[in-house]
């Protein structure tokens, strides 16, 4: 089965329902087989089975058409993260070698025009702009109805989706239409979605590698309603469309708190809500719960494994103390915690999260044979405990990931970018508290000679990075900590930011860019 064939199955038992809305467009379920037919038609014609499409959308109705019609064509999808700068996005999707784009010319700073010379001469389908280089995505939409509809069958890969590796490089994680679709059919289970039901999707699009986060409730014919994410609105959204369940990111849960047009009854109509993308609080999940009258819950996953853990918890619930936890093992999923030792861990030992089973990727790209599994299992490198009861509760993230706002930013490759400068002779980059973001981006650098300007490595940063990766807060150090081994010490300074929070580090204070800072060195 193709994941696709979620599309052309509702179009046949019910056409006339409602599919997706986004923004003033409404489709019926028969109004997107008929759309991604045409796409995939276009498709086809550019591409042999097994080929790549490259998806560079903010969020939009057409990326997923584009995610269907690659489905039906036995195209490979490749959602890609928007944010990232033209250079970030070409050297990425040359990994692929894809045959087609399907890109967003709207997009802050003439992101996809770019790519389009970039990766010429690839052929590019384009919408909210036009590019002498790229076919109109409309335009390809009228000329696909003229031709026969494609009848391919699956191709074994879905998807690619791009997460990063141990030294910070991006890599693709493969998933099968079959790992695709059982994530998809165990989310729409766990949230509860029907066909009457309505789907908020304002995630980031290619946050849901795999579809399993918006193929969840198309498995089940519910209405889906496409919007990028702005506290109003969402609320407003909520409102009109009476939506019933939605994923949020912690920090998207805390502006809606904070929005004053939150309260009123407008998000009445919501019954289950689920956070995800990074760590939420016990307040927000209360505080959420307490506005909406919705079951809000958690829930934990990665790329390579789609959703790994989780749980629903009442905020009225006896055992407060759950709502620090990431929840139990995802039915379809086998986890286990590991301990440095290699033996499972016993309860409330520290251990990394490892997880096999229905919903993991098939491999990394481009072999796709199980590389980046251990016998099968995907080491998160994640490290959690488990309680007598099977709840686990992270204890350390991966150590070098930052987490910002939602986003992941891979502190080795803004070092990389960093030690580029010849200012920089050394630096660690860490997180370190921001109330609005969860996490900031903070650069700890050991200048190599004379005086640093941070405003010149903030230029330098955002020349090379998309403006999220780039640091918020600068420290300057006479040297470094390091560890036993010689590695730089990470978790010592993080443990330092982290435990002053806005009170002196090592005595002294981060500060933004420009302002000066220092922070101790020596072995630790």
């Amino acid at each position: 089965m193709r994941v696709a064939d979620v599309v052309s199955r509702h179009a046949r038992a019910r056409p006339h329902d409602a599919a997706l809305v986004c923004g003033s467009g409404r489709f019926t379920w028969k109004d997107l087989d008929q759309r991604t037919d045409a796409l995939a038609a276009v498709l086809a014609g550019i591409s042999e089975p097994g080929g790549r499409v490259a998806i560079v959308t903010a969020n939009c109705h057409r990326h997923l058409e584009a995610v269907f019609a690659a489905s039906k064509a036995s195209l490979v999808s490749v959602p890609l993260n928007h944010r990232w700068n033209s250079r970030e996005l070409a050297a990425t999707i040359g990994d692929v070698e894809p045959a087609a784009l399907v890109l967003d010319l709207g997009l802050p700073g003439s992101v996809g025009l770019e790519l389009i010379d970039m990766l010429a001469p690839v052929p590019a389908l384009a919408f909210g702009g036009r590019h002498p280089g790229a076919v109109d995505y409309d335009d390809a939409l009228e000329e696909g109805r003229g031709r026969p509809a494609e009848h391919r069958d699956a191709w074994h890969h879905h998807v690619i989706g791009f997460t990063s590796g141990t030294t910070g490089r991006p890599r693709g994680a493969v998933l099968s239409q079959q790992q695709a679709l059982a994530a998809a059919t165990w989310l729409a289970a766990l949230f509860t979605i029907s066909a009457e039901d309505c789907f908020l999707a304002c995630m980031p699009m290619y946050v849901y590698r795999g579809g399993s986060g918006v193929l969840a409730p198309a498995v089940v014919g519910a209405r889906t309603v496409v919007c990028d994410f702005d506290a109003d609105t969402v609320i407003g959204v909520i409102r009109d469309e009476e939506v019933t369940h939605a994923i949020l990111a912690p920090v998207m849960v805390d502006r809606i708190l904070a929005s004053p047009h939150a309260a009123g009854g407008g998000l009445a109509s919501l019954r289950e809500v689920w956070v995800g993308g990074a760590p939420s609080t016990p307040e927000s999940i209360t505080a959420l719960q307490r506005l909406t009258g919705a079951t809000v819950g958690s829930v934990y996953g990665a790329t390579e494994a789609t959703a790994v853990a989780s749980m629903r918890w009442p905020a009225d619930t006896e055992h407060g103390h759950l709502l620090r936890s990431i929840g139990r093992s995802a039915p379809l999923n086998d986890v286990r915690v590991v301990a440095a030792s290699g033996r499972e861990a016993r309860p409330d030992e520290p251990g990394e999260i490892q997880v096999r089973g229905a919903t993991v990727m098939s491999g990394y790209w481009p072999g796709a044979d199980g590389e980046g599994l251990v016998d099968g299992w995907y080491c998160t490198g994640d490290i959690a405990v488990r309680d007598e009861e099977g709840y686990l509760f992270l204890v350390d993230r991966r150590a070098d990931i930052i987490n910002s706002g939602g986003l992941n930013v891979y502190s080795a490759e803004v070092e990389q970018v960093l030690l580029a400068h010849a200012g920089v002779a050394e630096c660690a980059v860490v997180s370190s508290p921001d109330e609005t973001m969860g996490e900031a981006v903070t650069a700890v650098l050991v200048p190599a000679g004379g005086p640093v300007a941070f405003s010149e490595l903030e230029r330098h940063c955002r020349e090379a990075l998309a403006g999220y990766k780039c640091p918020r807060q600068w420290v300057l150090s006479a040297g470094l900590p390091r560890n036993s081994l010689g590695k730089i010490d990470k978790k010592a300074i993080r443990d330092d930011l982290w435990a002053v929070h806005e009170t002196s580090i090592a005595g002294s204070r981060t500060h933004g860019p420009g302002e000066p800072g220092t922070i101790s060195g020596g072995e630790r």
